[in-house]
């Protein structure tokens, strides 16, 4: 039960995770936590994302919205992933957020997990304009940085819309990824943690925290962060490694 204990998770929640470095791994691995306490999960998206192998427990149900909400009504299994289609590369097309506004309100689920942006697999990211798609009823907001970007050079390789942050940040293609960078990212209104609902909890992830020297980059981070914003409403602060199981708070507690 590390990942629900860490996240504080409330009776009943929906939970978007925007950013790069390992959404669809935290959401699925939550998702088959909260199955062992009999706990019934959503998970979905309002873009597209990746579906696991056939080795995990869950239910596919495809389709339109009225037929969707009919069958995830009577579904007995606990994990149920839902979506419009399967498109290319094995990938679930999602369904618009209002949609998990409604199922939320209809407390058929324990918890709705919604990816709610994609990041073609590169560990940091800046939002399109019309990104992140987070539904209005989302309860907690859980912006991810994989730690495997630091000390790169910021271009399209690692860094997904490099393009766009140059131009919004001032920086330039080729620059190295530092820490400075990266709390611009964060702090900023039009960064990681955009269109958040105002009464969410935001919970800042620090992934691939795989050796000392990423978890070193993931405090000289926060220390920035920390030393600019004095109004940035974090709930929490995790340094992790989903792959190595490593969990740890900002302040070096380990879970």
């Amino acid at each position: 039960m590390i990942i629900t204990e860490i996240l504080d998770l409330k009776e009943k929640e929906m939970i978007s995770a925007v950013g790069g470095g390992g959404k669809t791994t935290l959401l699925f691995n939550l998702a088959l936590e909260l199955s062992k306490v009999e706990k019934k999960v959503l998970l979905s998206t309002t873009t597209k994302i990746y579906l696991p192998g056939p080795e995990r427990d869950f239910k596919l149900i495809l389709g339109e919205k009225e037929e969707i909400l009919d069958k995830i009504k009577a579904e007995k299994n606990l994990i149920v992933i839902t979506g419009k289609r399967i498109v290319e590369e094995n990938k679930l097309e999602g369904l618009d957020k209002s949609f998990y506004n409604k199922i939320f309100e209809k407390n058929i689920f324990d918890y709705i997990l919604i990816e709610a942006d994609g990041s073609k697999r590169k560990p940091i990211k800046f939002h399109a304009y019309y990104e992140p798609v987070i539904p209005e009823l989302t309860t907690k907001v859980i912006g991810i940085v994989g730690l495997d970007c630091m000390g790169e050079k910021l271009d399209n390789q690692i860094f997904h819309r490099a393009e766009d942050f140059c131009r919004e940040f001032g920086y330039k293609i080729g620059d190295n990824i530092d820490e400075k960078m990266v709390a611009d990212l964060i702090i900023s209104g039009k960064g990681l943690f955009k269109t958040s609902p105002d009464d969410s909890e935001k919970i800042l992830i620090f992934n691939k925290a795989d050796n000392p020297h990423r978890q070193s980059w993931a405090n000289k981070i926060i220390k920035e962060i920390k030393k600019r914003s004095d109004n940035l409403s974090l709930a929490k602060i995790l340094i992790t490694s989903f792959d190595k199981n490593i969990f740890m708070t900002d302040n070096g507690g380990k879970s």
